[in-house]
């Protein structure tokens, strides 16, 4: 039965190895059932969510049947750029090739006119590479500025030396693009180590946190990144003096001097209505957060703050 006769569908999950694993004597030729799952799929006029998932490869599909994936999925944001509001991506499997079909594909998700909800969690080096030109370009391409966007998720690999571009400012890119973005409320980034040793990348995310006024929930991957320069402790106790929020969980900081860590603390925990837990190690013993107040020396630490009222939901 055709998927343009769902009329009232609003939200669908599309298993990217189930969908191309089907086998041929099944569906036909995967290029010509791709196309016409597209077409029925395009007239679903009230889809506003859209999920793609995809973690192990299948032995009945090829690169090629990925390409022909992403060319439909790609129609689909295109027609579909006004009404999706939620849209998330969570890919594994490694892919090479396709660089102008990915770059369409990227495009059209950060096309997408309505957004309210982006999740970006992909572990191919390839994908992350297309993603992050188009985000780059994303001005010169007339994107949106996503004022709607409330909930950003961006999760990449830890060893991406090999994706073939200037990670030092290509990352600072990646997050200069969503600075236009004002209403976020809810940030997760998980980006590996290397891209926080450039003073631009540092900036860039201290712009991003600084230009929402209603964020609440922030969680922060930092890869074991040591901190020897002070520059993101500063960036997060900026942050904290300017925003009143309800769950902070910063992970994986290493190489923090004490005292600042404390106050970072103190501003974002210092409601009683604020709850810590931290785990931090001092010259590799554990410590605690009272003793650091007037410690010059310098911390490893995963610290999340959150008010009870949060706790007790």
């Amino acid at each position: 039965s055709k998927i343009s006769q769902a009329s009232n569908l609003t939200k669908l999950s599309l298993g990217v190895r189930s969908l191309l694993s089907l086998e041929p004597r099944y569906v036909g030729p995967m290029k010509e059932f791709l196309a016409t799952f597209g077409r029925n799929l395009e007239e679903c006029d009230k889809l506003n969510e859209l999920t793609i998932r995809s973690n192990l490869w299948a032995p009945f599909y090829s690169e090629n049947n990925l390409d022909d994936f992403f060319v439909v999925m790609t129609k689909i944001l295109q027609r579909r750029k006004q009404t999706i509001e939620i849209f998330s991506m969570f890919w594994q499997y490694r892919l090479d090739g396709g660089e102008i079909i990915l770059s369409d594909f990227f495009d059209s998700i950060f096309s997408l006119k309505n957004l309210h909800s982006l999740s970006l969690q992909i572990k191919c080096d390839f994908l992350v590479k297309m993603m992050i030109l188009s985000a780059s370009r994303g001005k010169e391409l007339g994107h949106p500025r996503h004022e709607r966007l409330h909930n950003l998720v961006i999760a990449l690999p830890k060893n991406i030396d090999s994706i073939g571009i200037r990670l030092d400012t290509s990352y600072s890119g990646l997050l200069e693009y969503f600075h236009r973005c004002s209403g976020l409320t809810h940030v997760a980034l998980s980006f590996p180590k290397r891209c926080f040793e450039d003073s631009a990348t540092k900036s860039a995310l201290g712009i991003l946190l600084m230009n929402q006024q209603h964020i609440k929930h922030v969680t922060i991957g930092f890869d074991s990144y040591s901190d020897e320069d002070d520059g993101i402790v500063r960036t997060l106790l900026d942050f904290a003096k300017n925003n009143i929020v309800e769950y902070v969980n910063f992970r994986q900081l290493m190489g923090v001097k004490g005292g600042l860590l404390y106050e970072v603390v103190q501003m974002l925990g210092a409601d009683e209505d604020k709850e810590v837990f931290s785990r931090i190690t001092m010259a590799g013993q554990n410590t605690c957060l009272k003793k650091l107040e007037n410690v010059s020396g310098r911390v490893d630490c995963h610290l999340m703050v959150y008010g009870r009222a949060l706790k007790n939901k």
